[in-house]
């Protein structure tokens, strides 16, 4: 009998000790055989950092065949070849947590970094066009920087859509490159997007518009946004809301008329339009808020003076605004250097503004600037009163 019992107890150590044996994963059916990857940001831009992507995953293949999605902690991302100063290829490697020998492999592809801004729209786009490209080449590391501004003065977005619908060739073109500034009349805007790559093209309505919904059609939107990617050789290219600004408080522009000649009315109309009718489309990418903006730098010791004739912006402060958030809000890159460059004091074309943009006033437009796309629906006050 005491045999028996020695005999029962020895199987039972050995039951025991193979069960331990399988590790913490349980039975052979549960444990990892294999992982594979999906989701992957496969393309990025020189000087990018490396991420896996919002949309990456890691599966699992288990012993029975089955398949179980992997948590974060279940895997490490090995991105020790990933080096975005330089163009090209690398491997990128992730490795199950519990055991190195079970991974997986995909290939990333590091191009050179490009910056192509087209906007459809009017003498605002212009306003915010005429130091863009002088600030992207300032403060960034960019390979290559083209601008490009399709404009109609007061053309609303009615008269875009019908334009594009019917390849109407009203626009003037104006374009600025490394080689310099081109303008060109009765352009269409099919030309211009087959023109270039571009990375990202921006549409707004007509000043007085800007704040009234029922002026800007979702249907209407959602057939330019096909029309420019249907035709823009970027499939990557992003859709921007130009969100504009307010008319200057002594305004006597008939349109003010739709706010009662209020200012901060028509502010709250544009930034209420932005927050209730574009971002809920679904159409956008993203909103550019020079409105807030130059409300903010308002509250500023330049007050209300960033226009030239109580809508147009200034051809200096105004419009330095204005581009400065077009590329803080569609790069997201730092604009912390725009106060010390002096090159910055340079327009599209020949002239200077070196008086009007000094370090203070250019401390006052970052902050201005940087507080806007941080806070895009309400107004910042500046610190920079005096």
């Amino acid at each position: 009998m005491g045999k028996r019992i020695g005999l029962f107890f020895a199987l039972l150590a050995m039951c025991l000790g193979m069960f331990a044996a399988c590790g913490g994963e349980g039975a052979p059916s549960e444990r990892v055989r294999s992982i594979e990857v999906s989701g992957a940001q496969r393309t990025f831009e020189k000087g990018d950092a490396f991420s896996p992507g919002g949309n990456f995953k890691v599966t699992a293949l288990l012993g029975d065949g089955k398949e179980r999605i992997l948590t974060e902690e279940e895997y490490i991302v090995d991105s020790s070849l990933f080096d975005s100063s330089k163009e090209g290829k690398c491997e990128i490697t992730v490795r199950y947590a519990e055991d190195a020998n079970i991974s997986a492999r995909y290939t990333v592809t590091i191009e050179r970094a490009t910056l192509r801004i087209l906007s459809i729209g009017n003498s605002y786009s212009e306003d915010a066009h005429e130091f863009l490209y002088n600030i992207a080449e300032a403060l960034s590391d960019y390979d290559e920087i083209v601008t490009g501004n399709l404009m109609i003065g007061g053309c609303s977005l009615d008269t875009h859509y019908f334009n594009i619908e019917n390849n109407v060739a009203d626009y003037s073109y104006r374009k600025q490159t490394a080689q310099g500034v081109t303008t060109q009349e009765g352009y269409t805007v099919l030309a211009a997007l087959m023109e270039e790559d571009w990375d990202f093209v921006t549409i707004q309505q007509v000043s007085h518009f800007s704040g009234i919904a029922n002026t800007i059609s979702a249907e209407k939107l959602g057939y330019i946004r096909s029309f420019i990617v249907q035709n823009c050789s970027n499939g990557l290219v992003k859709f921007a809301w130009h969100s504009t600004w307010a008319y200057q408080q002594d305004c006597s522009h008939d349109g003010f008329g739709y706010y009662n000649y209020d200012q901060q009315a028509m502010y709250e109309a544009i930034v209420n339009v932005a927050r209730t009718v574009i971002g809920p489309s679904g159409l956008f990418d993203v909103v550019i808020p020079s409105g807030t903006a130059v409300q903010n730098a308002r509250t500023g010791y330049v007050g209300d003076t960033l226009t030239r004739d109580g809508f147009h912006l200034t051809l200096d402060r105004g419009r330095f605004i204005a581009a400065l958030t077009f590329y803080k809000a569609l790069t997201g890159k730092s604009i912390e250097g725009a106060a010390e460059a002096d090159s910055l004091a340079m327009a599209g074309g020949s002239q200077t503004y070196a008086d009007a943009l000094d370090e203070k006033f250019k401390a006052l437009a970052v902050e201005s600037v940087n507080n806007a796309c941080e806070e895009p629906y309400s107004v910042t006050r500046s610190k920079y009163t005096e």
